[in-house]
């Protein structure tokens, strides 16, 4: 059990933590990130990466990337596939090996409005396409879109993680220089042979001081910072990893507790036999290789059935772990996790069966032999090591419980936060209008209108919304904003806050109550007065001691000539965007019918089952248009469970490793009293004999009260067997 969890619990920190990426010399990736108020975020503007590119002398170069999922149509039922815009060098950069074909863009595919082409996955190419080898140079249809497969990237090297679909990263160069305040791109690079972390970042330094003095508009306050890839991706996972690590630790410390107190009790039982060993001509060295010999013995063969265990444990680990965690497809048995297993195992064996040696050994051999051969672990010394190892094990079980309730009752504080609105009987789906066949503005509120209007007509459905973004899902889309009748804010200093849209139902549905004025009303249309509404947190934040209803805002957020603006009409309550224990963020609303957009979250309520309700919502959309997918369909209860599945995970690793440290310890209690009892069988006989009755044999305190063998004749006894003292001249045998 210690060595199999520890292993199965190793393996996981190996994946996760210690596998280097599935790159070429993964230790020179790095992520060039944004840095304003000590907050750091992998996202730059267009613009700034490009200068970022051209001006460094650190890297060997720089890619950006950009989420664009698209559906899939042509090779079976539509499918929302996510997808990333990459710059064409980005599997350079990398180091990866097409499966098919080539991983580079030609310099004609990835200019502005050049010929449409894409790399897909191994994984995609498997599954959909059934590992076509002709499948390079044919087109596939994604959002209504033909474009021309050039290559297959392996599964094993796929950045961002998760994508499936690679397109190239193109920007109208007329626009770029109004790009600076756009900030939504990532940024990975490759440093130079021989250029240091600490090199790069005064070089990144450097060139952000002069874009700040050059563009103070966009880049005031803002800094840069060079991060390496694989502690970006995995560095909050190290404490929590580390934790559980040490929790299974304890677990194996307890098991050798265990071991040892057992080998020690039973080398005292055989004092004799070493005794004639040494009469033999043995000496003490010998007989110490000898029991550590067999504790190593044992823990071979604990290792062996260890690893066994391991491997169920390790496989029932990557099933039950959240989606979140990210690598988990790197956790394995190999060789570093069983070279970890065997140390662990001749570690354990070595000390845990050398401290119980030395100290069957240390004692008077000579006089056990005269005696008779009688041991029976009675020396003090004995009693002292395993009360010592029994402690030990009770502390350690002590401290995993101690540990185990607390993250149980953060859990349990976590569960009762209040996400801001009601999951019950609600399910949702992602719906996605390629702009080939649904260009922005009225066909966009004309389709989602239907779609709307069919699902709440069918039976069972109370209420229907749709919005962009849905609490607890980590969307995240900011824009800095202006309040009219303000004094214009200095640059860097504008306000910002999450932009969102929403149907007239959409609060409705989620049970999102309206706070202060009203909510969005059936004549919040395109062409009427433009209006808004925030949450408290907004009107706290940024209205504060003055009523925000009637004020005019205008966002960053346009379209052409047309900005996102309104004047607000209505305060709503605040939802949890990130997790149940981050604060609600500030947030501005905006009308469907007014600010329409191409992708939404419809979120449907009723009192029927979710799969049904799902099913019914698919073939409604399939009735309009049977080429959109219906993607990330689940029940809001699910979303809620999902965004606590990691603190849940780990609560549960370490509850569990509690539990067994309890089990253990217990166990172990249990063995080394037995054994004891075994033993003294013949002193408790002659206590019941002078007049000890059951009941006071049975609640006798521990050790403390033995008879010592092998003292007759040394003096007198006091021992105290009933309600009078009876005084013994001597044992005999």
């Amino acid at each position: 059990l210690g060595i199999g969890a520890n292993t199965a619990i190793f393996s996981v920190v190996r994946g996760i933590l210690l596998r280097p990426l599935p790159f070429a010399d993964p230790g020179q990736l790095v992520l060039v990130v944004s840095e304003v108020n000590g907050r750091r975020f992998a996202y730059a503007s267009p613009a700034n990466a490009y200068d970022w590119r051209d001006r460094n002398r650190s890297f060997t170069s720089l890619a950006v990337t950009s989420d664009n999922s698209a559906v899939l149509t042509g090779a079976g039922n539509p499918e929302e596939v996510p997808g990333a815009d990459v710059s064409a060098d980005l599997f350079d950069i990398l180091g990866v090996t097409p499966v098919a074909g080539r991983l580079r863009f030609s310099p004609e595919e990835a200019a502005w409005q050049g010929p449409r082409a894409a790399i897909i996955s191994e994984t995609l190419w498997r599954t959909r396409f059934g590992a076509d080898p002709a499948l390079v140079g044919k087109m596939i249809t994604l959002d209504n879109e033909r474009y021309q497969v050039i290559g297959v990237a392996p599964a094993a090297a796929t950045y961002p993680a998760g994508t499936m679909v690679w397109y190239p990263f193109r920007y109208d160069p007329d626009q770029l220089a109004s790009s600076r305040a756009a900030v939504y791109l990532g940024v990975i690079g490759r440093l130079k042979p021989g250029v240091s972390l600490a090199a790069a970042n005064a070089d990144m330094e450097g060139i952000s001081k002069r874009l700040e003095r050059d563009f103070p508009e966009a880049n005031k306050g803002w800094g840069t910072a060079v991060v390496p890839l694989q502690h970006w991706l995995v560095g909050a996972l190290d404490r929590p990893l580390l934790i559980l690590l040490g929790g299974v630790g304890f677990v194996l410390l307890i098991a050798c507790a265990n071991v040892a107190n057992l080998l020690l009790v039973r080398g005292l039982a055989r004092e004799g036999e070493l005794a004639v060993r040494a009469a033999l001509g043995a000496g003490r060295g010998r007989l110490v290789r000898q029991l550590v010999t067999e504790s190593l013995i044992l823990a071979i063969i604990g290792a062996a059935g260890g690893v066994a265990l391991a491997a169920l444990g390790t496989r029932a680990l990557v099933d039950v772990a959240p989606a979140s965690i990210p690598r988990l497809d790197a956790i394995r048995l190999d060789g570093l996790v069983l070279v970890f297993a065997s140390v662990v195992a001749l570690v354990t064996g070595l000390i845990f069966g050398l401290l119980p040696a030395r100290m069957v050994v240390s004692g008077d051999l000579a006089r056990t032999l005269r005696e008779g051969g009688r041991g029976g672990g009675q020396r003090a010394g004995g009693l002292r090591a395993r009360r010592g190892l029994v402690m030990a094990e009770v502390a350690m079980s002590v401290m995993l419980l101690a540990g185990a309730g607390l993250l149980i009752r953060s859990f349990g504080r976590l569960t009762t936060v209040d996400p801001g609105f009601r999951t019950e009987g609600s399910v949702s789906f992602a719906l996605s209008l390629p702009a080939a066949r649904y260009p922005a503005g009225e066909r966009q509120t004309v389709f989602i209108t239907e779609v709307l209007d069919r699902l709440r007509a069918l039976p069972g459905v109370d209420d229907v919304g749709a919005g962009l973004g849905l609490p607890l899902t980590g969307f995240r889309f900011n824009f800095s904003f202006s309040v009219a009748g303000r004094p214009p804010a200095p640059p860097g200093g504008e306000p910002a806050a999450e932009v969102r849209v929403a149907t007239t139902d959409y609060f409705g549905t989620l049970g999102i109550p309206i706070v202060r004025g009203r909510g969005f009303l059936p004549t919040d249309r395109a062409g009427g007065q433009r209006v808004l509404l925030i949450t408290e947190a907004a009107a706290t934040r940024f209205f504060a001691g003055e009523d925000p209803i009637g004020r005019h805002v205008t966002f960053g957020w346009g379209r052409g000539d047309d900005q996102l603006e309104g004047d607000v009409v209505g305060v709503v309550g605040d939802t949890r965007q990130l997790s149940l224990s981050a604060m609600p963020l500030p947030q501005f609303w905006a009308p469907f019918e007014q600010w329409p957009v191409a992708s939404v979250r419809v979120v449907v309520h009723g009192d029927r089952e979710p799969g049904s309700l799902l099913a019914d919502a698919q073939r409604v959309v399939h009735d309009l248009d049977q080429d959109l997918a219906v993607a990330q369909g689940r029940s809001l209860d699910s979303i809620v469970s999902e965004s606590v599945a990691e603190p849940r995970f780990y609560m549960l690793l370490l509850a569990g490793f509690a539990l067994v440290a309890v089990i253990l310890s217990a166990v172990g209690i249990y063995g080394v009293i037995a054994f004891s009892v075994a033993q003294r069988v013949r002193e408790l006989g002659i206590r019941m004999a002078l007049g000890a009755s059951q009941r006071r044999i049975v609640g006798m305190g521990g050790e403390r009260d033995q008879i010592v063998p092998g003292h007759a004749g040394r003096g007198r006894v006091g021992l105290e067997v009933g309600p009078r003292e009876r005084r013994v001249e001597g044992l005999v045998a």
